[in-house]
Protein backbone atom coordinates (compact mmCIF):
# COMPACT_ATOMS: atom_id res chain seq x y z
CA UNK A 1 0.00 0.00 0.00
CA UNK A 2 1.15 3.58 -0.86
CA UNK A 3 -1.28 5.60 0.97
CA UNK A 4 -1.96 7.18 -2.35
CA UNK A 5 -5.42 8.38 -1.01
CA UNK A 6 -6.81 10.07 2.46
CA UNK A 7 -9.98 11.39 3.74
CA UNK A 8 -10.81 14.83 3.02
CA UNK A 9 -14.03 16.90 4.07
CA UNK A 10 -15.70 13.06 4.32
CA UNK A 11 -14.63 12.07 0.52
CA UNK A 12 -12.25 10.23 -0.51
CA UNK A 13 -9.51 11.96 -2.31
CA UNK A 14 -5.60 12.36 -3.50
CA UNK A 15 -3.66 15.49 -4.74
CA UNK A 16 -1.74 16.72 -7.15
CA UNK A 17 1.49 15.97 -4.90
CA UNK A 18 0.86 12.62 -4.83
CA UNK A 19 0.25 12.43 -8.58
CA UNK A 20 2.91 13.59 -9.61
CA UNK A 21 5.46 11.53 -7.45
CA UNK A 22 3.46 8.63 -8.42
CA UNK A 23 3.88 9.21 -11.92
CA UNK A 24 6.97 10.41 -12.03
CA UNK A 25 6.06 14.06 -13.32
CA UNK A 26 7.06 17.36 -12.23
CA UNK A 27 4.63 19.03 -9.76
CA UNK A 28 4.79 22.41 -11.92
CA UNK A 29 3.65 20.17 -15.17
CA UNK A 30 0.35 18.04 -13.16
CA UNK A 31 -0.05 21.52 -11.86
CA UNK A 32 -0.78 23.09 -15.19
CA UNK A 33 -2.43 20.05 -16.80
CA UNK A 34 -5.09 20.31 -14.07
CA UNK A 35 -5.45 24.00 -14.83
CA UNK A 36 -5.73 23.27 -18.71
CA UNK A 37 -8.87 20.50 -18.57
CA UNK A 38 -11.42 20.52 -21.27
CA UNK A 39 -13.86 20.18 -18.99
CA UNK A 40 -16.58 21.81 -17.43
CA UNK A 41 -16.80 24.40 -15.11
CA UNK A 42 -18.92 22.49 -13.23
CA UNK A 43 -17.01 19.44 -12.89
CA UNK A 44 -14.01 20.96 -12.17
CA UNK A 45 -15.44 22.71 -9.30
CA UNK A 46 -17.02 18.90 -8.31
CA UNK A 47 -13.63 17.11 -8.56
CA UNK A 48 -11.14 19.63 -8.47
CA UNK A 49 -10.08 22.14 -4.84
CA UNK A 50 -7.23 24.38 -4.99
CA UNK A 51 -5.21 24.26 -1.83
CA UNK A 52 -1.96 25.12 -0.01
CA UNK A 53 0.72 23.47 1.32
CA UNK A 54 4.09 23.72 3.17
CA UNK A 55 7.10 22.81 1.47
CA UNK A 56 10.33 21.38 2.48
CA UNK A 57 11.51 24.80 2.76
CA UNK A 58 8.86 26.56 5.09
CA UNK A 59 7.55 27.93 1.73
CA UNK A 60 4.01 27.75 1.15
CA UNK A 61 3.23 26.58 -2.50
CA UNK A 62 -0.60 25.41 -4.71
CA UNK A 63 -1.66 22.14 -5.04
CA UNK A 64 -5.06 20.47 -5.85
CA UNK A 65 -7.24 17.81 -3.76
CA UNK A 66 -8.98 15.63 -6.62
CA UNK A 67 -12.01 13.33 -6.32
CA UNK A 68 -11.55 10.14 -7.70
CA UNK A 69 -13.82 11.61 -10.91
CA UNK A 70 -10.49 14.24 -11.03
CA UNK A 71 -8.32 11.38 -10.86
CA UNK A 72 -9.51 9.40 -13.72
CA UNK A 73 -10.05 12.75 -15.68
CA UNK A 74 -6.28 13.93 -15.47
CA UNK A 75 -5.17 10.18 -15.54
CA UNK A 76 -6.01 9.57 -18.69
CA UNK A 77 -3.16 11.33 -20.34
CA UNK A 78 -0.66 9.17 -18.73
CA UNK A 79 -0.20 6.12 -20.96
CA UNK A 80 2.32 3.22 -20.99
CA UNK A 81 2.78 -0.07 -19.13
CA UNK A 82 3.85 1.66 -16.17
CA UNK A 83 1.74 4.02 -15.62
CA UNK A 84 -1.54 1.87 -16.69
CA UNK A 85 0.07 -0.14 -13.35
CA UNK A 86 0.12 2.99 -10.98
CA UNK A 87 -4.04 3.93 -12.25
CA UNK A 88 -4.25 0.20 -11.28
CA UNK A 89 -3.13 0.97 -7.51
CA UNK A 90 -4.87 4.11 -7.58
CA UNK A 91 -8.20 2.49 -8.39
CA UNK A 92 -7.63 -0.26 -5.93
CA UNK A 93 -7.13 2.38 -3.12
CA UNK A 94 -9.97 4.38 -3.77
CA UNK A 95 -12.29 1.86 -3.88
CA UNK A 96 -10.71 0.21 -0.74
CA UNK A 97 -11.45 3.59 1.02
CA UNK A 98 -14.65 3.92 -0.48
CA UNK A 99 -15.64 0.75 1.30
CA UNK A 100 -13.97 1.38 4.32
CA UNK A 101 -16.18 4.84 4.90
CA UNK A 102 -19.50 2.94 3.67
CA UNK A 103 -18.96 0.35 6.15
CA UNK A 104 -18.04 3.14 9.02
CA UNK A 105 -21.32 4.95 7.53
CA UNK A 106 -23.45 1.77 8.10
CA UNK A 107 -22.53 1.29 11.40
CA UNK A 108 -23.33 4.93 12.06
CA UNK A 109 -26.20 4.99 10.57
CA UNK A 110 -27.76 2.23 12.71
CA UNK A 111 -25.62 2.35 15.73
CA UNK A 112 -24.58 5.45 16.20
CA UNK A 113 -21.37 6.02 18.13
CA UNK A 114 -19.04 2.88 17.24
CA UNK A 115 -18.24 0.39 19.89
CA UNK A 116 -14.65 -0.33 20.60
CA UNK A 117 -14.90 -3.93 18.70
CA UNK A 118 -16.93 -2.23 15.46
CA UNK A 119 -14.36 -0.08 15.46
CA UNK A 120 -11.94 -2.49 15.00
CA UNK A 121 -13.13 -4.45 12.95
CA UNK A 122 -13.32 -2.13 10.16
CA UNK A 123 -9.99 -1.03 10.66
CA UNK A 124 -8.44 -4.24 10.86
CA UNK A 125 -10.10 -6.52 8.92
CA UNK A 126 -6.98 -6.43 6.32
CA UNK A 127 -3.90 -5.95 5.84
CA UNK A 128 -4.55 -3.16 3.87
CA UNK A 129 -6.75 -1.69 6.31
CA UNK A 130 -3.96 -1.82 9.32
CA UNK A 131 -1.71 0.11 7.27
CA UNK A 132 -3.59 2.69 6.75
CA UNK A 133 -4.45 3.25 9.79
CA UNK A 134 -1.40 3.45 11.12
CA UNK A 135 -0.41 5.83 8.26
CA UNK A 136 -3.22 8.09 9.39
CA UNK A 137 -3.68 7.35 12.89
CA UNK A 138 -4.10 10.59 15.10
CA UNK A 139 -3.07 8.20 18.45
CA UNK A 140 -0.83 5.39 17.18
CA UNK A 141 -1.15 3.95 21.16
CA UNK A 142 -4.53 4.09 21.06
CA UNK A 143 -5.14 2.71 18.04
CA UNK A 144 -2.36 -0.19 18.63
CA UNK A 145 -4.63 -1.52 22.30
CA UNK A 146 -7.40 -1.64 19.93
CA UNK A 147 -5.51 -3.80 17.36
CA UNK A 148 -4.01 -5.67 20.34
CA UNK A 149 -7.52 -6.43 21.59
CA UNK A 150 -8.99 -7.39 18.18
CA UNK A 151 -6.35 -9.49 16.76
CA UNK A 152 -5.78 -11.65 20.27
CA UNK A 153 -9.63 -12.13 19.18
CA UNK A 154 -9.51 -13.07 15.80
CA UNK A 155 -5.84 -14.11 14.30
CA UNK A 156 -3.69 -16.82 15.06
CA UNK A 157 0.40 -16.22 16.64
CA UNK A 158 1.28 -16.31 12.89
CA UNK A 159 -1.23 -14.10 11.69
CA UNK A 160 -0.64 -11.58 14.83
CA UNK A 161 3.31 -11.98 14.19
CA UNK A 162 2.69 -10.94 10.61
CA UNK A 163 0.59 -8.35 10.72
CA UNK A 164 2.43 -6.81 14.15
CA UNK A 165 5.76 -6.72 11.74
CA UNK A 166 3.20 -4.92 8.95
CA UNK A 167 2.49 -2.24 11.47
CA UNK A 168 6.59 -1.82 12.01
CA UNK A 169 7.18 -1.21 8.31
CA UNK A 170 4.39 1.43 7.92
CA UNK A 171 5.18 2.84 11.31
CA UNK A 172 8.88 3.16 9.81
CA UNK A 173 7.62 4.58 6.45
CA UNK A 174 5.62 7.52 8.28
CA UNK A 175 9.03 8.23 10.26
CA UNK A 176 10.74 8.34 7.01
CA UNK A 177 7.84 10.84 5.86
CA UNK A 178 8.03 13.06 8.95
CA UNK A 179 12.21 13.20 8.59
CA UNK A 180 11.34 14.31 5.11
CA UNK A 181 9.06 16.77 5.91
CA UNK A 182 10.04 18.18 9.03
CA UNK A 183 6.64 19.78 9.64
CA UNK A 184 5.96 21.32 12.92
CA UNK A 185 5.89 18.87 16.00
CA UNK A 186 7.83 15.89 13.75
CA UNK A 187 9.46 15.25 16.62
CA UNK A 188 7.75 14.90 19.41
CA UNK A 189 5.79 12.41 16.63
CA UNK A 190 9.10 10.33 15.70
CA UNK A 191 9.67 9.83 19.25
CA UNK A 192 6.20 8.53 19.98
CA UNK A 193 7.12 6.22 16.54
CA UNK A 194 10.35 4.62 18.18
CA UNK A 195 8.49 4.06 21.44
CA UNK A 196 5.69 2.33 20.09
CA UNK A 197 7.69 -0.09 17.74
CA UNK A 198 10.27 -0.93 20.54
CA UNK A 199 6.93 -2.10 22.34
CA UNK A 200 5.44 -4.11 18.94
CA UNK A 201 9.58 -5.71 18.97
CA UNK A 202 8.61 -6.73 22.94
CA UNK A 203 5.42 -8.06 22.06
CA UNK A 204 6.49 -9.87 19.27
CA UNK A 205 8.93 -11.27 21.17
CA UNK A 206 6.70 -12.30 23.96
CA UNK A 207 4.12 -13.86 21.51
CA UNK A 208 7.05 -16.22 19.90
CA UNK A 209 8.40 -17.21 23.11
CA UNK A 210 4.70 -18.20 24.34
CA UNK A 211 4.25 -20.00 21.08
CA UNK A 212 7.52 -21.71 21.95
CA UNK A 213 6.58 -22.74 25.23
CA UNK A 214 3.73 -24.09 24.10
CA UNK A 215 5.13 -26.08 21.64
CA UNK A 216 7.84 -27.20 23.78
CA UNK A 217 5.45 -28.17 26.44
CA UNK A 218 3.20 -30.53 23.84
CA UNK A 219 6.67 -32.47 22.71
CA UNK A 220 7.07 -32.87 26.59
CA UNK A 221 3.52 -34.05 27.35
CA UNK A 222 3.59 -36.56 24.17
CA UNK A 223 7.31 -37.70 25.23
CA UNK A 224 5.87 -38.44 28.69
Amino acid sequence: MSNLVFIKNGQVVTDSLKLAKKFDKRHGDVIRAIENLECSEDFNERNFALVNYVDKKGETRPKYNMTYDGFAFIAMGFTGKKAAKFKEEYITEFNEMKKQLKEIDMMMNVKGELSEEEYAKVKFSTSQRVKRTFLESQDIFKDYNRFVMYSQKTMDTKKRVRRLNQIIETLKAREDELYLSKRKGYRAERENIIELTEEILRDINEINNRSYGQKLGWVNRKIG
